[in-house]
């Protein structure tokens, strides 16, 4: 004989809903009853269940740009193992609806399979207490990059969170938090979207883009443009568009105001001096010596890219004069 489900008539009728039926004997009214009732239902929503997938939508905050990228590794292992972790959602819409917390991924995976449903725990939130929750989730799960990070603390103090509650949820110190958007502010959301999440990646990367387009005046469309579309990993792009920023700076001739024939008269004294990118780094001539020093507003590794070359350079010239 079937069992009935034990204290299922007492948070609920027969119909599934919240309020018994006529045929169903109410809940007993005392305080101490009630707050069973409460303890119940709260303890019912806790516990793990089918949720539709067509009812579950991205939390307003996430530190992953492309849910997408390398989703087949978890496509799979859904479709030959099953679910083997629930993920965790948070009521919207008088419980009409959810929002993920944790697992956006394994739902793009499930939406990819075609599923209907996903296991999942429902658990009311605030918004600090999500998003602490999918921090520390995808910090475990490493599924988390630098200027993901970065994007996420822009939108978050653009809702007015303030920075120390962000850096008290993501458990690192208010400075990171302000170095995370100035990144992101100086490379912009359209640039980041173009990219990609650009997993292994750190600061400097990102940092090196930034400084460039402030130095060389670029605008977003124009770097957008330099990103490599082709190649299917984030990782990649980010790496090929550091290289072609790199090369592009190099290329770029001096001011207009510090050109060859005035550069005396921008700097008195020193009519052998150059300075070249609109001040980022300056050439200096003295007899057979040449030297290229890097100013303020030079990239980090802009001196290592020039090292790397020089010998390349000197094999064309030789190559040029037929010398052996």
């Amino acid at each position: 004989m079937a069992r009935k489900p034990l204290f299922k008539s007492l948070v609920e009728g027969a119909d599934g809903s919240e309020t018994p039926d006529q045929n169903t004997a109410p809940f007993p009214a005392s305080r101490p009853m009630q707050k069973m009732k409460t303890s119940l239902i709260e303890l019912q929503k806790s516990a793990i269940q089918d949720i539709k997938l067509d009812l579950i939508e991205d939390f307003e905050f996430h530190d992953r740009i492309d849910v997408e990228e390398d989703l087949d590794g978890l496509a799979r292992s859904l479709d030959e193992r099953g679910q083997e972790v629930p993920i965790k959602v948070r009521p919207i819409e008088n419980g009409n609806r959810f929002q993920v917390i944790i697992g956006r991924r394994r739902c793009a995976a499930a939406r990819r399979l075609g599923w209907v449903s996903i296991k999942g725990m429902i658990q009311d939130t605030s918004d600090l207490e999500a998003l602490s929750a999918m921090i520390t989730e995808n910090s475990e799960r490493r599924e988390t990059s630098y200027i993901g990070r970065a994007r996420l603390c822009h939108r978050v103090v653009q809702s007015g969170i303030s920075q120390r509650d962000i850096a008290k949820a993501m458990g690192c110190s208010q400075p990171h938090i302000s170095q995370m958007l100035r990144s992101y502010s100086l490379v912009g959301d359209d640039v980041i979207l173009a990219v990609g999440d650009a997993d292994g990646h750190g600061r400097k990367a990102w940092d090196i883009i930034g400084e460039a387009m402030e130095a060389m005046e670029l605008k977003s469309h124009q770097v957008v443009s330099m990103v490599d579309r082709t190649l299917p990993s984030s990782s990649d792009r980010l790496a090929a568009l550091v290289a072609e920023i790199n090369a592009l700076a190099l290329n770029v001739p001096p001011s207009p105001a510090l050109t060859t024939e005035n550069a005396g008269a921008a700097q008195p004294g020193n009519p052998a001096a150059r300075d070249l990118w609109k001040g980022v780094c300056r050439m200096k001539r003295s007899g057979k010596t040449v030297t290229i020093k890097g100013l303020k507003k030079a990239p980090e590794d802009m001196i290592d890219f020039l090292e790397e070359r020089i010998p390349a350079l000197i094999e064309e010239y030789r190559n040029i004069k037929g010398g052996s």
